[in-house]
């Protein structure tokens, strides 16, 4: 139980982190991308 506990600790943790980062690096090349793409069709 004490090694389930702590994955389930330190899973959402990383998850967090890593969506987090890309979310704010990628932020404004993909609205360009977005907005070009949309744009263009």
């Amino acid at each position: 139980m004490s090694a389930d506990a702590q994955a389930t600790v330190v899973e959402p943790m990383s998850v967090e982190f890593k969506t987090d980062v890309p979310k704010g690096a990628l932020s404004q090349p993909a609205n360009r991308y977005n907005q070009g793409f949309r744009m263009e069709k």
